[in-house]
Parts: structure tokens; sequence; C-alpha cells
């Protein structure tokens, strides 16, 4: 799927890029979520100093314990620092951005978001965030069945192994493999945020 980055046309979403998903001390923490938020940042300032809009979904603290049980094997007696369900603090701030609590088993695609981006003109999103295999393929699909053009960001995008659920544990290098390659077949141009950024400079007019 092919289509070009235009700065005018586009919004950033990240989806549940909260502390508690970085932080090594949280049992929420994805080492590889470090990862895509260290790949995110250059794209996160040039998209703030360029006025594409950025849209940041948070889980919430709200049934945090119940939350996360839907998407990992949380540890007997792990302890949940509420405190860290805020946005990741590397992310920093912007006064123009749109920080959200979503509705839970849902990605950043809803009715207050697509409102937003429908408001300012915005058809194209790029996706980046936790986890991929969650809150991504959610806001993933969901935005393509909208008519929103998607692009996913290979590099921030941070999944986990899935527990066995009666067919065998599936490996991270699975989850990656299957989930890009159907997002590519059908759903999304897949690129790295650093090709993402690229093209948006390239289009920006200096």
């Amino acid at each position: 799927m092919e289509f070009p980055l235009i700065p005018e046309r586009c919004a950033l979403l990240v989806n549940d890029l909260e502390e508690k998903m970085v932080c090594p001390s949280s049992p929420f923490y994805i080492p590889t979520a470090v990862d895509a938020l260290v790949n995110l940042l250059p794209l996160v300032d040039f998209c703030r100093r360029r006025g594409i809009p950025t849209l940041f979904a948070l889980i919430g603290s709200e049934q945090t314990r119940e939350k996360g049980a839907a998407r990992i094997e949380l540890p007997e007696g792990a302890v949940i620092d509420l405190s860290l369900c805020r946005l990741a603090d590397r992310l920093g701030s912007h006064p123009d951005d749109f920080v959200f609590v979503k509705t839970w088993r849902s990605g950043c695609i809803g009715d207050v978001s697509v409102d937003y981006l429908r408001q300012r003109n915005r058809d194209t999103v790029i996706v980046a965030g936790t986890t991929l295999q969650f809150g991504c393929d959610t806001t993933v699909r969901e935005a393509a069945k909208l008519g929103f053009q998607v692009a996913a960001l290979s590099d921030c995008c941070a999944s986990r192994p899935i527990a066995d659920q009666g067919w065998g544990e599936v490996t991270d290098d699975e989850v990656i493999k299957v989930f890009f390659s159907t997002w590519k077949k059908a759903f999304a141009r897949v690129m790295t945020a650093g090709e993402a950024l690229g093209e948006l400079d390239a289009r920006a007019g200096g």
C-alpha cells in the first residue's frame, strides 16, 4: 500500500505509550517500548514544530490490574504504581497535544479522536505505541475501516509475546511477522519513523 505523507493531511497517533510501559520497575514494562520511544522522539518533535496534530491515547489508571491482565500474564502479587499511568515522561508535552483516556480495549480511534482529526481536515494517520498486537492493531484497522490512510511505524510499535492460549506460545518475532505482514497486505503503509520523518520534512517546504 503506497500513498504520500503530506504534512497538511497527516496526524500522529500514539497509543498507550505510558510511563508504566517504559519504567523497568513496572510489571507492565516492555523493553522494546523503550526503543520505540527513542525512535519516535524526533518525529514527535517535528510534528509539534510543524503543527501536525499529535494525539496520545492513554489506558488510564481505572481498573489498571484488570486491563493489564487482559494483555499480559501479571505476576501474582504484582505491585502496580498508579502514578505511572501517564504519558511517558520522555515524550514531554506541547500545548497543542491532544491527550485523552480511551475506551478500554480500543485504540486511538474513537468518536472523540475522529472528530478531532476531521475538524482539522486530516485523512492520513501515522500510528505508533504499545502494543503492536492490541491497541496499535485496533487503531490501524479501525482507521482504515473509517477511510483514513494509515502509516504504521515498524520501529515504534512495541510488541509482547503472547502466552499459550491453547495453540502454543506466540513469540515476539512471530507477532511482529504476522501483524506487520497483515497490515502491509491490507491496511497500512509500513515504514520506519526515520522514513516518515524524511518524507514529511521533504514535503514541509523548508
